[in-house]
């Protein structure tokens, strides 16, 4: 008994395609994302506001000497 061929277009296609990860694959990696850029944010206020308290220090002796 022969089996019947299937034209060529019908054929099952034998190359691989490309399979994408799923939404969760990318769900965690924005969260890690997110997460990193609300730290790194967080650290920016931190030295933003160090760097204003540090000025604000250095600018008072200045003053105190230009007024004696």
């Amino acid at each position: 008994m022969q089996s019947k061929q299937l034209p060529v277009s019908a054929q099952p296609d034998s190359t691989p395609t490309p399979k994408f990860p799923s939404a969760r694959y990318f769900q965690v990696h924005f969260e890690h994302l997110q997460q990193t850029l609300q730290a790194i944010g967080d650290r920016l206020e931190t030295l933003q506001r160090e760097l204003a308290e540090l000025r604000r220090q250095r600018e008072l002796p200045t003053s105190e000497q230009e007024t004696d």
